[in-house]
């Protein structure tokens, strides 16, 4: 595999470029040609490019690694700019690995190597849809069950949450939502239905 220039990225390239570059190769042709918006709604899930990327950087370790530190660098500067602790780049990646804590209810947020997501239960969502305070009702939800990397970023899908209600109980189909966010786009969240 070679870089835009030519070189083939070495096995410390911080270059994300470079890292995307690889990625894209590695990814089938199946799943990396462009649909058509004509097709746009049978395109594949966000967590189904997410399945495929991980079988893709399972193949190369390197890889994998520079990923999860990329996704890392960019996580840690968006946390700068809030007032929260920020974990150095081998904590946060370490706390990926680490086993997800149990919600409370049927909501769950799980850390990925690709980023972290919430999902919640259709049951979950209709309380939400009632509540006078989804913000309130979303962080109780999940209750101590908050991903260590992914706790800064919780207020903020709680008010994502809050303002695409109406969205959400579109995207439901019976099964519930996830909001999810990539560790590289700090702060967009991304729903999607539970399928």
């Amino acid at each position: 595999m070679s870089t835009a220039n030519g070189s083939a990225p070495s096995e410390t390239s911080t270059d994300p470029t470079a890292i995307a570059e690889t990625i894209w190769r590695s990814l089938s042709p199946s799943t990396s040609r462009a649909v058509p918006s004509s097709q746009a709604a049978s395109a594949p899930s966000f967590l189904e490019f997410a399945t495929t990327l991980e079988t893709a950087l399972a193949r190369n370790p390197e890889l994998a690694q520079q990923v999860r530190e990329l996704f890392a660098r960019s996580a840690r500067a968006a946390m700068l700019a809030s007032d929260v602790e920020v974990p150095s780049q081998q904590d946060f990646v370490e706390a990926l690995s680490k086993p997800h804590a149990a919600s409370r209810g049927g909501t769950i947020a799980r850390a990925f190597w690709w980023g972290w997501h919430v999902q919640i239960s259709h049951q979950d969502l209709q309380t939400f849809l009632n509540s006078a305070s989804p913000i309130n009702a979303l962080i109780g939800a999940i209750g101590g069950g908050i991903p260590s990397p992914a706790a800064p970023f919780i207020k903020l899908a709680a008010v994502f949450v809050a303002g695409a209600l109406q969205l959400l109980r579109g995207l439901d189909r019976g099964k519930g939502v996830y909001i999810s966010m990539l560790w590289i786009a700090p702060g967009v969240f991304v729903p999607t239905s539970v399928v």
